[in-house]
């Protein structure tokens, strides 16, 4: 397509405009407002120039078409460091003009020489009309046609316009050039026009481009004018007329904003190279800020409407014949060896003194410094990047001498290239982003006959999300692809390469979680590959597929790694071979071309040198890359194909098709060196095979994990024609029991080959079979007599930790064999559950076998440390923990009691007394087989009054406010806190030298408690809160033993305390069925105890004079009677209820005490310390204690 309409007749006019000018040198020193050009003798400076202190501007139409007009005929160098403008209006805004078919600067005749636009430059052709909010939605749309100042009654709103002129060009190269194009960081060209483009090549270019400012277009594409063809709107546009002899480096930023808008276009041929080392976008969207995803137009007032929702181009399309094909580049070393390290070092150094380093830098990694990161992004429907129509040829990279290497001070193009044997070459990031609901996206789309004669490399990111709609990471149509490749690897991923999708019921009913697609690579039925063609994947290629059906999230159904299928392979002799292996050091062909990225040193890791620094083994393992993994279903072709796994992971549904296919399984790694602590991994596949009528043959050996999953839905009793499992290979299954067919084995395989006695069988039931099961795994025709009395040596420990498990070789009915796995529940003391959690089994595994999520955590723990963490949050809490700490509150404030009365007698008294004190706790309680780990913390304060009455020594009252945190599992968090209030009343007497003190209070308790559900694929945070009632008594006796300066006196007591709580039911934050109703419960506790209470008394003399009192107490602590809580408790939904109940016995206890007080007639202060000892109990606690006379 070429760039035509009023364009073209504009062009023909300016000759004849022009010719009336006057001719001058271009050398813009100062503002200028006239047109201006190159047609006569050049400057004293030998160029003609715009410099930094100069700028063109025009207002309204130019005479010629352009501000600047590049004509001269003597081969001169143009440089452009000032602004260059055409404005649509005048200065007060009170006059519109009509700057449609208006070019800032206009290459108008062949031209000899460099043209380079400064960091400073700039050619704004911009609307002054801004967008406006036409809907009143909070966003932005196009703008009104009529925007003055001074009658806005007729401003007319268009929503959908992002620019009032049509066809204006930033620069416009329309004649050959011969030379160099430089853009340097900092140079700016914006444009504002529909069917607008910052920058077009028209004529042929012969030489190299180095693009680094940044070049934006807003304004939409036009299609359907008449006899017109489409018309584009594009940062940059390569017209088919237009040929580029020379290399072509993209590193600044290109931007296309609006309908059809593109960042870059190439419909010419360029005999050099496309190196994208920068960022280009396209969007149609109004803004990219906000989506309305899962959104209802009710749901937001600023909900996207369809004007803000229309779709723009491709960010690059390339139509024309790259033959120096197409790099986005990025850094080659992720990880750096020392012999690289040595070699970067000699180039600083070099460089430090001012050395020239050109000669040094002779090997790829040498020149990241020189490479930018291509970024390529499209927000809407469009491919990210299209390759159509043209011959990409191999990749022949080349450099700007960016970082002055030869020590010129020119930035020009460095004499070095690398030549790679592909075509397509990624090091960046491509992203497709349909971002709206309804919206598809694809990051890379190569077809409409394009051929890639070398095949694709991405060691970069190429990524799809889609929302309701499919989203594709590389889709290759109509292409030829390496058919002149000199490897028959022809796609090779050595980065990351994903597809997601996500599908909700909310904005598209109909959807479900097979509705859409998400594939990270596909091929066409008209994809033309050589013989043999091979994918390779050392990276990682994702694939995922979420559906939303209100507040439900489950996988969707289509999500595909590869996706082989159509593929109808033309003259192919073979089929697909998919393999997957570490990424390997690069190599070099005769030819002296890279046949991978260019890393030739990936060997950083596995030994150490004499000063203990990590270096390379000689081998590359997976201590030097990362593994590679595969996780979306694989759908081959109808051929003969191949799925080879060496490393890393695959979790995949694979679907062979009618061919003979094999799938080999193994790890090659090289062993680690002597003395290194390094284990090789296992190559692990895990999901289900099919195959379509063809032969199947499998081939584990060596470090390799088969694990069939979900094999009972995709295709029950696949038939596997010969199965080989060698060496340390790990065969296993994980099935779901209601999903099976009694008496059909998951894998028919008519030949069972097993090679060697080191194999392993791991079977796994991932659903709760309370009453036992058994699953034939392979049926075979092949003999397994010999290993009747040892196929249980065989077992591997990676069975669900809930079940007992046993194999067995079976005999079928018909003569074949097969090898048969029994899964058991564990009783409660398998498990290792304590007292209080026995009981709770069956309700448990009752409640999770009817909720797939929970019985898929709870099958998939293979530990029994990991069991028991996972149980303990199951469960709620069920000690007696808060009625412990709310008790031993409660003998607190007893204490305080006793405590105060020693106080009186050491002051004397006269008349009424208040006192107010503080104390806390702090307990730990060790885990035993009755009951968990418990903690808690306490804080109370008492305010009391008494006074002698009635011929008592004191009748008082008191009020008690207390706090507590409980928590009561060792392995989670589950935190039950509480808050009390109680009044009580007490009195102290003497008859003879016996003391009697009696002591009653009751009161309310508030309880909240929040507990948290976290393993396997469940995540939960359960809160409650409910109401209490509590009773405490106290009565003692104290028998004085010693009196004067040193007093001592034995104390006997029983103490009592009650807690009764209501019913209450968790609330779940995220529903994961975890939360329980609790029924009410009452926990009971008498103690006996009697001790010592000494206390010295110095100082005193007078009733205002201080006594210093320092005081202690002994004593033992015996448990009278104990009801220990006990509750009926069940899951929410469930009938099914179980007792919880407190197991831990209150344990007798050694109580100690020391404390010191200041007082006199009128007040007293105190401080003192208490702990208590017992059976894996240590309480430790302290108060602070005040008596004022009132």
């Amino acid at each position: 397509m070429s760039y035509k309409s009023r364009l073209l007749t504009t062009a023909f006019v300016l000759p004849v405009l022009m010719g009336s000018l006057p001719a001058f040198a271009l050398d813009v020193q100062t503002a200028l407002t006239a047109e201006q050009s190159t047609s006569s003798a050049v400057d004293t400076d030998g160029l003609h120039s715009i410099s930094s202190d100069g700028s063109v501007t025009i207002t309204g139409p130019t005479l010629g078409g352009a501000a600047v007009v590049i004509e001269h005929n003597d081969a001169v160098d143009v440089s452009l460091n000032g602004a260059v403008s055409i404005v649509d209006e005048n200065a007060d805004g009170t006059t519109k003009y009509d700057t449609s078919d208006q070019w800032g600067v206009w290459v108008k005749e062949p031209f000899t020489g460099d043209l380079t636009l400064g960091a400073s430059a700039s050619i704004l052709l911009l609307d002054s009309l801004a967008r406006v909010d036409s809907d009143l939605d909070g966003i932005l749309d196009g703008i009104t046609l009529d925007q003055d100042t001074v009658d806005t009654s007729d401003d007319v709103p268009s929503a959908t316009n992002f620019a009032q002129d049509r066809g204006r060009i930033g620069l416009y190269i329309d004649k050959e050039m011969e030379g160099n194009l430089f853009s340097l960081s900092g140079s700016r060209i914006a444009v504002t026009s529909d069917r607008g483009l910052g920058l077009y090549f028209k004529g042929p270019f012969i030489g190299n481009i180095d693009l680094r400012g940044t070049i934006s277009v807003v304004g939409s594409e036009i299609v359907g004018l008449g006899d017109v063809e489409t018309e584009y709107a594009a940062a940059v546009y390569i017209d088919p007329l237009a040929s580029i002899t020379g290399r072509y480096i993209q590193a600044g930023t290109l931007s296309g904003i609006g309908r059809g808008a593109s960042g870059l276009i190439v419909e010419g041929d360029i005999t050099g190279a496309l190196q994208i080392e920068g960022s280009i976008t396209s969007t149609g969207y109004q803004t990219t800020a906000i989506h309305n995803r899962g959104l209802l137009a009710a749901d937001d007032e600023t909900n996207l409407d369809a004007n803000e929702l229309q779709q723009g181009g491709s960010a690059v399309v390339l139509d024309g014949s790259i033959t120096q094909g197409v790099l986005v580049n990025g850094r080659i070393n992720s990880r750096v060896s020392a012999d690289e390290t040595t070699s970067l070092t000699a180039i600083t150094t070099a460089r430090g003194d001012d050395d020239p380093v050109n000669l040094l830098k002779t090997e790829p990694y040498h020149f990241d410094e020189n490479r930018g990161t291509g970024r390529i992004t499209t927000y809407g429907s469009a491919p990210a990047l299209t390759l159509s129509t043209g011959t990409f040829g191999q990749i022949v990279e080349g450099f700007a001498d960016t970082r002055d290497d030869d020590n010129d001070t020119l930035t020009a193009f460095s004499g070095t290239t690398f030549t790679y044997t592909h075509s397509f070459m990624n090091r960046g990031v491509i992203t497709a982003n349909g971002l709206n609901d309804g919206i598809s996206a694809t990051a890379v789309s190569i077809g409409n006959s394009a051929t890639l004669e070398g095949g694709l490399l991405n060691a970069g990111t190429i990524s799809a999300t889609a929302y309701n709609n499919d989203a594709t990471a590389i889709s290759l149509g109509a292409t030829s692809l390496g058919t002149e490749s000199l490897a028959s690897e022809i796609f090779i991923n050595e980065g990351t390469i994903s597809a997601a999708v996500t599908s909700n019921t909310k904005t598209d009913a109909a959807a479900t979680g097979a509705s859409y697609a998400a594939k990270a690579v596909t091929l066409s039925a008209s994809t033309v590959l050589p013989d043999a063609p091979v994918f390779v994947n050392t990276g990682a290629v994702y694939a995922s597929s979420t559906h939303i059906d209100g507040t439900t999230s489950v996988s969707g159904d289509k999500a595909i790694a590869y996706d082989f299928s159509a593929y109808s392979g033309y003259s192919v002799t073979g089929g697909i071979a998919l393999r997957q292996s570490l990424r390997v050091e690069d190599q070099v062909n005769i030819a002296g071309e890279y046949l991978g990225n260019g890393d030739l040193d990936l060997d950083v890791a596995g030994d150490t040198d004499a000063d203990g620094n990590v270096i390379g083994d000689g081998f590359v393992t997976s201590q030097d890359v990362l593994a590679p993994a595969i996780t979306g279903d694989v759908y081959f072709s109808a051929y003969s194909d191949t799925l080879d796994l060496t490393a890393g992971t695959m979790f995949s549904n694979v679907y062979f098709g009618l061919g003979d296919d094999t799938f080999n399984i193994s790890n090659p790694e090289a062993n680690p060196i002597a003395g290194s602590t390094y284990e090789k991994p296992y190559t692990v596949f895990v999901g289900a095979l099919t195959s379509d009528g063809g032969l199947l043959n499998v081939n584990m050996s060596g470090r390799s994990r088969m694990v069939f999953n979900n094999q009972e839905v995709i295709d029950e009793g696949v038939q596997i024609d010969t199965l080989t499992i060698t060496d340390e290979a790990d065969i296993g299954f994980v099935v779901d029991s209601t999903a099976t067919t009694a008496n059909t084995a998951l894998v028919y395989a008519p030949v069972l080959n097993i090679i060697g006695t080191d194999f392993e069988i791991s079977p796994a039931l991932e659903n709760i079979a309370v009453g036992g099961y058994s699953q034939r795994f392979i049926q075979t025709a092949s003999d397994l007599s010999s290993y009747a009395d040892s196929i249980n040596d065989h077992l591997s420990g990676d069975q669900p930790f809930i079940y007992n498990v046993s194999l067995a070789i079976e005999d079928v009915v018909g003569g074949d064999q097969a090898i048969t796995a029994t899964f058991g529940i564990k009783t409660a003391d398998e498990i290792g559950l304590n007292t209080a959690q026995a009981p709770s089994l069956s309700a448990v595994l009752s409640h999770f076998g009817r909720h797939s999520s929970l019985e898929t955590a709870l099958t998939s723990i293979a530990t029994q440390a990991d069991f028991i963490s996972a149980y303990d949050q199951i469960l709620p809490h069920y000690g007696d923990g808060t009625m412990r700490q709310l008790s031993m509150l409660a003998s607190s404030a007893n204490g305080s009691v006793s405590q105060h009365m020693q106080l009186v007698k050491a002051g004397g008294r006269n008349g009424g007394e208040g006192w107010l004190q503080q104390f806390g706790d702090y307990r730990k309680q060790d885990a035993t087989t009755e009951g968990d780990t418990l903690r808690g913390d306490s804080y109370s304060i008492a305010y009391g009054y008494d006074a002698p009455i009635l011929g008592l020594d004191a009748l008082g009252l008191f009020t008690q406010l207390s706090f507590s945190n409980v928590d009561e599992k060792s392995s989670s968090v589950n935190e039950v806190s509480s808050e009390s209030w109680a009044i009580g009343a007490y009195l102290a007497h003497e008859i003879g030298p016996v003391g009697i003190e009696l002591t009653a209070q009751g009161g309310t308790v508030e309880f909240e408690s929040e507990r948290i559900g976290r393993f396997g694929n469940v995540s939960d945070i359960l809160r409650d809160g409910w109401d209490g009632t509590s009773f405490a008594a106290s009565a003692k006796l104290a028998v004085p033993i010693l009196t004067g300066r040193h007093s001592l006196q034995a104390e006997f007591g029983t103490d009592f305390f009650s807690l009764e709580q209501d019913a209450h039911t968790e609330k779940s934050v995220y529903d994961a069925k975890l939360a329980v109703h609790v029924g009410t419960a009452t926990s009971e506790l008498t103690t006996n105890h009697f001790g010592l209470r000494g206390q010295a008394n110095y100082g005193g003399g007078s009733p205002v004079a201080i006594k210093w009192s320092p005081n202690y107490y002994i004593g033992y602590q015996s448990v009278g009677t104990y009801q220990p809580f006990s509750s009926n408790v069940n899951f929410v939904g469930s009938n099914e209820s179980f007792v919880m109940e407190t197991a831990t016995e209150v344990a007798d206890q050694t109580n100690i005490g020391f404390g010191v007080s200041a007082h006199n007639d009128y007040f007293a202060v105190e401080l003192s310390y208490r702990a208590a000892f017992g059976d894996d109990v240590n309480v430790q606690g302290g108060g602070l204690a005040i008596r004022l006379k009132f």
